[in-house]
């Protein structure tokens, strides 16, 4: 649906008569996301260069046995939480785009289950990405305004997904790689309140 969405607002959107001056939202409040793992986003605009986004996110994982529990089929569900925050500064403005960098942080929690030998416990592993990225955004109304970028990643991370059962302490490790590129699924946009 978001899909959807998203085309529809790109194909009206080049209907749209540009202006002859530049968008400036300035002290203006957004609605909207920049990762789409942080989807329910705010961002403030400080300047005519620089703003603050702020998105938070989760995920629902069901488990069918609780390793915890020693009732047989005891479903639950665990959440497993998502935080971003990024600081986009323009490097170069035009009339309806910008050329931005933006370093951001995103923070996962991630749930699962260590069996120590005696007793199974629930534990919650945190994976920090901190990333930097270059990217456009494309001011589509005055209102309305659409981002995609690319760059790289580091991410600490401990090895284990959402409900995993281990057997003994995963190591926390650490890798660079590039951030992917946002495609037609993964677009951001703000919507600009005056």
């Amino acid at each position: 649906m978001l899909k959807r969405f998203l085309l529809a607002a790109v194909v009206a959107a080049m209907f749209v008569p540009a202006q002859s001056f530049a968008v400036d939202h300035k002290g203006q409040w957004a609605l909207g996301y920049w990762d789409p793992s942080a989807p329910i986003g705010v961002r403030k605009q400080f300047s005519e260069k620089a703003a603050f986004d702020l998105g938070i996110g989760f995920a629902t994982a069901k488990i069918s046995d609780d390793p915890t529990t020693a009732t047989a089929n005891d479903r639950k569900t665990n959440l497993q939480f998502h935080v971003e925050a990024g600081i986009p500064l323009t490097l170069v403005k035009t009339e309806r785009a910008d050329f931005f960098f933006r370093p951001g942080i995103l923070w996962r929690a991630v749930p699962y289950y260590l069996d120590n030998g005696t007793s199974i416990e629930k534990k919650t592993a945190s994976q920090i990405d901190v990333t930097g990225t270059l990217g456009a955004e494309w001011h589509v109304t005055d209102n309305l305004s659409l981002s995609v970028g690319h760059g790289l990643r580091l991410t600490s991370y401990k090895p284990v997904s959402t409900n995993d059962l281990v057997f003994a302490e995963p190591k926390s490790e650490t890798n660079i790689s590039a951030l992917d590129a946002l495609d037609v699924t993964r677009i951001g946009f703000h919507w600009y309140f005056n």
